[in-house]
């Protein structure tokens, strides 16, 4: 705790209780140096804690892993002993089947007792005369076996024959949903786009006859600021004409400068409403195009989602059919083996 006192403290502040001076330079910087050299013996034994820590943890990850590899060597050893004790007995028993196919044709072994003969006619005698029970035991196990294999291979056919005609079942049920219901999604779509096309000619007839009836109304103001414009040059004319007869000149100067100032009210109106009329076709062509753009959005929604189905129908009828292949495939292999079974059991 003093340690960390002084090693932490700061002097540059700290002055004499009595003469109250600062602290030496050269002591402050001694002080300094003993605190920086104490921080890093702190520092370093911090460092050396972790990284005992560390390899603490790091020895006993190892020895951890030692013990496991330890176990494993173990079990492994076992397991080779067991193989090669399974190797010994193989190697015997190959042999001793070697040894009997060379001397296959000259004896026959009598599968009830460890008795063999020369020929196959000694071989019937002996079972007859010594195993006449066993004979016809095993004979009768040997047909019931091969009756019960005859019906689990007729069971096995029938149960082929069913699943070949329920995928066919299937495999047609699934394309008559798949044609009608695409057949209706297309005639759904269909009529979409004949209500969207009808829609959209009465939206355009409608903008249309909207346009015109602007047209017309701007025509018609125009028509009649035009006519204004007109009785207002003839009032002017004669105004014009009234005042040649007066001498004046300043008066004349002055009716002039008010009609001047009058006057240009009217083309500045034309202007006007030639800007609305403009401004009118942007914004019912900015319509037009707008309703074009969401046409396409949803004709591609639409084929999209058309797209979508018929994918999905075909993973559908793709996934029934691998199933039903496996089943047949399973159980013609199940018809094989039992064959084959059928096959053993006469030759033996």
């Amino acid at each position: 705790e003093n340690i960390m006192n002084i090693t932490f403290c700061k002097l540059e502040d700290e002055k004499c209780p009595h003469c109250q001076s600062g602290v030496d330079p050269v002591l402050l910087k001694l002080i300094r140096l003993a605190q920086l050299t104490i921080e890093y013996l702190l520092h370093s034994q911090e460092f050396l804690t972790s990284q005992l820590h560390d390899l603490e943890e790091r020895l006993r990850l190892s020895l951890a892993e030692s013990e496991q590899s330890k176990k494993l060597l173990t079990k492994q050893a076992g397991e080779i002993k067991l193989l090669k004790e399974e190797c010994k007995r193989r190697k015997k028993l190959i042999s001793t089947q070697q040894l009997m196919i060379e001397a296959k044709a000259s004896y026959y072994q009598c599968r009830f007792c460890d008795k063999a003969f020369m020929n196959q006619a000694f071989l019937q005698s002996h079972i007859q005369r010594r195993h006449p029970e066993d004979s016809h035991l095993a004979e009768y196990k040997t047909r019931a076996q091969t009756d019960k294999l005859q019906n689990e291979i007729d069971m096995l056919k029938g149960q082929l024959q069913l699943t070949k005609s329920q995928l066919e079942a299937a495999q047609h049920a699934h394309a008559v949903r798949f044609s009608k219901e695409y057949e209706m999604q297309k005639t759904k779509e269909e009529e979409f786009l004949k209500l969207f096309d009808r829609w959209k000619e009465e939206e355009k007839e409608k903008l249309v006859d909207e346009m015109e009836k602007v047209k017309e109304m701007f025509m018609k103001e125009f028509k009649e600021l035009t006519s204004k414009n007109s009785a207002l040059e003839y009032q002017l004319s004669e105004i014009q004409k009234s005042n040649m007869q007066i001498k004046s000149n300043i008066g004349t100067l002055k009716d002039a400068h008010e009609f001047k100032e009058e006057r240009p009210q009217h083309p500045q109106d034309f202007q006007n409403v030639m800007q609305l009329l403009d401004s009118q076709e942007s914004k019912w062509t900015a319509r037009v195009q707008a309703l074009h753009q969401e046409h396409k959005k949803e004709k591609s929604r639409l084929l999209s989602h058309i797209e979508k189905l018929r994918t999905s129908m075909i993973d559908d009828l793709n996934a029934s059919n691998v199933f039903y292949k496996k089943r047949i495939e399973e159980l013609g292999q199940r018809l094989q083996e039992q064959n084959e079974l059928i096959i053993t059991q006469r030759q033996q």
